[in-house]
């Protein structure tokens, strides 16, 4: 005799596994579904990211070659303010600011290496008389005159200003008074040789060099103007 009701049992048993299996089946694939979901959304979001991580990489070398080229030209405002502060405007040499910070220097390396240093100072004779008959544009001609004769005699170590006025100076580091005397006479022949267009420019110098009894570069200054003075 056979039990169907065992048979029946067994059936209901595998059909049950075989509903928990599919449902179990059913979960991991929606998990999967959902996974695959989030993975497409972290991979899009992810794409955003790193287009607005160029985006800023780009505008911020954009900002950086912008802050370089901006650095620069201050730099170069700055350059062109220094150079105006010591260059005298009609003549194009530097003036008596920068004559005083050069002098200072060069005294101090005479000093400190046992050198030589020289001073000149250099008056245009009868400059007044040029402005009163010829007027203020003859006498601005003669000054930038003397001006291009004292740019062109001195060496590049020299330094030739206008101290003001009608008066130049020049500083000739490591010469002695027999030197600078000697390039006196080559500025004054230089300046004999040029052409004149309104007034014979003569001049007259004063010569100081450094001595033990200088204690700074502008007792130097006091003894070219006695110098001149004299002359």
């Amino acid at each position: 005799m056979i039990d169907k009701s065992s048979g029946t049992i067994a059936r209901e048993e595998s059909g049950a596994a075989d509903a928990k299996l599919q449902a179990e089946l059913d979960r991991l694939r929606r998990e999967l579904a959902a996974g695959r979901e989030k993975l497409a959304q972290a991979l899009a979001e992810k794409d955003v990211v790193e287009a607005r991580l160029k985006e800023s990489e780009e505008r911020f070398h954009t900002r950086g070659a912008e802050l370089a080229r901006y650095q620069a030209q201050l730099e170069a405002a700055n350059d062109r303010l220094r150079n105006l502060a010591v260059t005298d405007d009609l003549t194009g040499l530097r003036n008596r600011r920068a004559f005083e910070e050069r002098l200072a220097f060069e005294f101090s390396m005479a000093r400190r290496k046992k050198r030589d240093l020289t001073v000149v100072l250099i008056d245009a004779d009868d400059f007044k008389k040029v402005n009163d008959q010829l007027g203020h544009p003859a006498g601005d001609a003669v000054l930038q005159q003397l001006a291009r004769v004292l740019q062109d005699t001195v060496r590049l170590t020299d330094l030739a200003v206008r101290f003001g006025g009608e008066e130049f100076a020049v500083i000739l580091p490591e010469n002695d008074e027999r030197s600078a005397l000697l390039w006196c006479g080559r500025m004054q022949r230089a300046l004999a040789a040029t052409e004149r267009e309104h007034h014979p420019v003569t001049v007259s110098m004063g010569v100081a060099g450094i001595t033990p009894a200088c204690v700074d570069g502008s007792h130097l200054v006091v003894m070219a103007d006695q110098a001149l003075y004299r002359a």
